[in-house]
């Protein structure tokens, strides 16, 4: 069973609230106003080459990743993305602008709508370390939900989706 650290989120700025410390690490901070960026991080026995295959083949999305029901590349390189957010939250569409750098194995992603999504902009990466691969997904976005559910939906969101890349992968996620 996963261990939770929930700790006080501090009052100054930037101050990081760890969501979850075991296997994928989750963290959050408020960045300005209502705004924050969270960072899902994960250690994975696999190659950054099959990692990368993985997060950069958006027609394998709805078999990796639990909450995503379908996934379609548009003619303009655009994402339509249709994904199930856990309860409270509804099934939300979400329509991403991908910047892929396939050199640095790095991925930026840009909401450009329908409707209001979980963030408006996340970055992927995938690091090479000592045989393996960190996976870091990194999102920043507007805080729109009561803050339970706010934390609620990113550790979810964090979790579920290393997870997923680790098992397509034949491994696990372990603590970076």
């Amino acid at each position: 069973m996963l261990a939770l650290t929930l700790a006080t989120a501090l009052a100054a700025p930037e101050a990081w609230e760890e969501l979850q410390t075991e296997q994928v690490s989750i963290r959050c901070r408020t960045t300005e106003g209502d705004r924050y960026t969270c960072e899902a991080r994960t250690r994975i026995g696999a190659s950054p080459s099959a990692v990368w295959a993985v997060v950069s083949d958006p027609s394998g999305y709805p078999a990796v990743f639990p909450r995503v029901d379908a996934a379609t590349v548009r003619d303009d390189g655009t994402i339509d993305v249709a994904f199930t957010l856990p309860w409270p939250l509804p099934a939300w569409p979400l329509r991403v602008q991908p910047a892929p750098d396939a050199s640095a194995h790095r991925i930026v992603l840009t909401d450009v709508g329908p409707g209001p999504g979980v963030w408006d902009r996340a970055e992927v990466e995938v690091l090479p370390r000592d045989g393996a691969t960190e996976l870091v997904w990194t999102w920043h976005g507007e805080q729109r939900h009561a803050g339970w559910i706010h934390r609620r939906v990113q550790k979810t969101y964090g979790h579920d989706s290393l997870w997923a890349v680790a098992l397509a992968v034949g491994s696990e996620a372990t603590t970076p």
